[in-house]
């Protein structure tokens, strides 16, 4: 079994649980129950959220073509943890969370203190010519270099 409580630093493990009777659980793991053999036994979840899908498919069938705001239908679960059964569990989806603030820290480190800005522009259609070239807006033409 993979070591998925590999927490980075300053970060947490979150995960979302499909059970077998298709209900959807979301929370931070506060600890997995593993058996002596190795085996998972179940996951505690603390924050705990469950997923209104019912509600959801409903008022996606009713926006004809347009899906609703997913956030909408996740309610929290009244209790600091929720433990679930690993013999529910259908699916389980692990992601690392680390703080943005901290995230941007390491980014920091990694580029130097550099500032990158990437722009991108659509290209005109292929005309088969090429553009005129581009003008700096910072030159002044010709005419004006002359005054």
């Amino acid at each position: 079994m993979t070591d998925f409580m590999a927490v980075p630093r300053g970060g947490y493990i979150e995960a979302d649980i499909l059970t077998k009777g298709d209900v959807l659980y979301s929370g931070r793991v506060a600890e997995p129950f593993i058996s002596s053999s190795g085996e998972l036994v179940g996951v505690l979840l603390s924050a705990p959220r469950r997923f209104e899908r019912e509600d959801y498919l409903k008022a996606k069938t009713a926006a004809a073509g347009q899906n609703p705001d997913k956030v909408k239908y996740w309610r929290d679960i009244p209790s600091e943890t929720f433990f679930v059964n690993a013999n529910e569990i259908g699916t389980i989806n692990i992601r690392n969370v680390v703080p943005r603030s901290d995230f941007q820290k390491e980014l920091d480190n990694l580029l130097g203190q550099r500032v990158i800005v990437v722009r991108a522009v659509p290209l005109p259609p292929d005309t088969g010519t090429a553009p005129p070239p581009a003008r700096n807006k910072h030159s002044r033409s010709s005419s004006a270099a002359g005054q």
